[in-house]
């Protein structure tokens, strides 16, 4: 009976010496891996994700040297040299915006969010493609011999040209030069101003900015179906004492494409050799200042394509 009691005490203080070993243990490789990627394996919150960027001539698909602005919770932006270039960014799973600029080329902002294979790979690539600047053609139909003159412009160019704007001036005899409504259509479906998603959340962009597509961004007064109605603009600087009148038509040239822009002149009823209609276009380039907005000059200087001015001449 002594000996069976003895025994059992035994296995009992055994027992009690095998956890305070086990515990010994694992305390030991703890305090060992306490900084190891055991304890500190990356979350989805902070894994990072690799994004490989490039920026090509959309139409010959050559490589471009650029720089880049990528602007979500954080800003990262650095310069491009040709071909794929890697960028580390958080894994977070929010959608962010890519800017892209290049010397002789418009510049652009794309839409991104990785996808879900994307984020479980921690591996993206992106290829920013940029229209180069080209110069703008302009041929007539119409004069000025009445009082009330129609009066049409096409325009072509040999590469792209960016949201275009045009200014007038006109000598004593000449009334005024009116323009159709101007509606900036989005080719793709409709215009929205939701930027991104949080989860099932829509972020809204500011400041009447509207989006067609991954891209293509205007800043619109009123949206009525697919159309904008773009805000009124100040008279761009250099044209100001210069030139009576300007608008924004937001329309883009591309190449093998014709523009046809409609006026009504009005006039008075006597005229002579000396009136004419002077009519300028210009462009407008994508730059950040804080935001990304278009602008068509720069610290005072005209950027994108040259200013292109157009006579048309009474008689």
């Amino acid at each position: 009976m002594k000996q069976t009691r003895a025994n059992a005490v035994g296995i009992v203080f055994a027992g009690i010496f095998f956890i305070f070993v086990i515990i010994g243990i694992v305390v030991t490789f703890i305090i060992v891996n306490k900084d190891s990627d055991f304890f500190n394996k990356p979350t989805e919150k902070n894994a990072k994700i690799k994004l490989y960027l490039k920026t090509t001539d959309s139409q010959t698909k050559e490589d471009l040297d650029a720089s880049y602005i990528l602007k979500s919770d954080e800003i990262k932006q650095g310069d491009l040299i040709k071909g794929f270039n890697e960028i580390n960014l958080i894994n977070d799973f929010k959608g962010f915006e890519i800017y892209c600029k290049a010397d002789n080329y418009y510049s652009r902002l794309y839409s991104k969010n990785f996808t879900t294979q994307e984020s479980q790979n921690n591996i993206s690539q992106f290829d920013c493609e940029l229209n180069r600047i080209g110069n703008i053609n302009i041929i007539h139909k119409g004069n000025l011999n009445n009082e009330l003159n129609k009066i049409r412009l096409n325009l072509s160019t040999n590469n792209h040209i960016s949201r275009l704007g045009v200014c007038f001036s006109w000598t004593s005899a000449i009334i005024n030069v009116h323009l159709k409504e101007i509606g900036i259509t989005c080719p793709s479906g409709l215009w929205t101003n939701i930027s991104k998603y949080e989860g099932e959340k829509p972020i809204h962009y500011e400041n009447n900015k509207f989006k067609c597509g991954l891209d293509y961004f205007e800043t619109c007064e009123k949206i009525k179906g697919n159309i904008c109605t773009p805000m009124e603009i100040d008279m761009p600087y250099r044209f100001v004492g210069q030139y009576d009148s300007c608008y924004y038509l937001g329309k883009s040239l591309i190449p093998g494409e014709i523009y046809e822009l409609p006026l009504e002149v009005q006039t008075l009823e006597y005229k002579n050799n000396l009136d004419y209609l002077k009519i300028t276009f210009f462009d407008n380039d994508l730059v950040h200042e804080g935001d990304f907005i278009y602008k068509d000059n720069l610290n005072g200087e005209d950027i994108g394509a040259e200013d292109t001015t157009y006579v048309i001449e009474y008689g």
